[in-house]
């Protein structure tokens, strides 16, 4: 039923993963020790679901138009599936600001290969990573990928690797000119200190545990069911999945290095995840191991998304 149902991009299959994600996110505060409902708190709630439904809307807008969703829906249904599991990403803050600017980074980078203004495709990548740096500093890591990508895609000259530069100056010429003006360059200074901790103990809990260990075996048996059919031909789609293991790569470099782990971080490695385990959930040929698959990744999601509230 979820294979069949997600397998089409119909207006409707979409609406239901919003409504899905909807109904975790109300559940998420509504169960939360002591709600406190302030015009403020409501203002900040209603903040944080527009911006988690701005970050489905354009992740599912890019799975489409690079070919990524390969004409069916389970990529976003997995990722609102991420959501559940790892509920603290609801309330992701700044880090669902940085995750918009990166599927937009993304989206631009995945069209390196086509004959289009990759000029303005290069500078328009490295305005987005500068305005993201400037957000939280450790996005810088995404300038890796970005150029990874030049490589994959051989185009490589000296005004490709010096334009996506020139983007990433403007956001930070322009806030170093706000500093000064307004006497505040201590703040533009603090933007590029980068803080390290590598302590993980507030993942000792059996929920966050429970969804890394499940989540990890999953992406791990997708990468290792496509990565052999994927590398064995020369074209767009070996290119695409380069990129989305380089994603999930620094994804989980940023995860370790992050000073502040709250929870939001794993938010992170959702589009790349997302998207290798739907390339594999699409891959099963027999229509009852796929739907088992799907069915067995949903019952895992709302088990660990209630018991993340004990």
């Amino acid at each position: 039923m979820l294979a069949n149902f997600f397998d089409k991009t119909k207006p409707i299959n979409s609406l239901a993963i919003g409504v899905l994600f909807a109904v975790f996110y109300l559940i998420f505060f509504l169960f939360q020790e002591n709600p406190v409902f302030t015009d403020v708190s409501v203002l900040e709630k209603g903040s944080y679901l527009i911006l988690n439904l701005l970050f489905l809307f354009f992740s599912g807008v890019v799975f489409i138009k690079n070919g990524t969703s390969k004409g069916n829906l389970y990529a976003p249904f997995l990722m609102v599936l991420l959501f559940g599991m790892f509920s603290a990403t609801l309330i992701g803050g700044k880090t669902l600001i940085v995750l918009l600017l990166f599927v937009l980074l993304y989206w631009k980078i995945s069209s390196f290969g086509i004959k289009t203004n990759r000029i303005a495709s290069l500078f328009d990548s490295g305005l987005y990573l500068g305005v993201s740096i400037l957000i939280f500093n450790w996005s810088v890591l995404y300038v890796l990928l970005l150029y990874f990508a030049l490589i994959l895609y051989r185009q490589i000259n000296i005004r490709y690797l010096l334009v996506p530069i020139v983007g990433m100056l403007v956001p930070g010429i322009l806030f170093y000119t706000y500093c000064l003006l307004t006497d505040t360059l201590p703040v533009f200074y603090e933007s590029f200190h980068f803080s390290v901790s590598l302590d993980l103990s507030s993942y000792n809990n059996v929920s966050v545990q429970g969804a890394v260990l499940l989540i990890s075996s999953v992406t791990l048996i997708s990468i290792l069911a496509v990565l052999p059919q994927v590398m064995s031909v020369s074209n767009s789609y070996r290119n695409q999945y380069s990129i989305i293991l380089a994603t999930l790569v620094i994804g989980i470099i940023i995860i370790i290095l992050t000073p502040i782990k709250d929870g939001s971080e794993f938010l992170y490695v959702f589009l790349p995840a997302s998207i290798i385990i739907a390339w594999f959930v699409q891959k099963i040929q027999k229509k009852i191991i796929k739907e088992s698959v799907l069915l067995i990744l949903t019952l895992f999601s709302l088990t660990l998304f209630f018991f993340s509230f004990k």
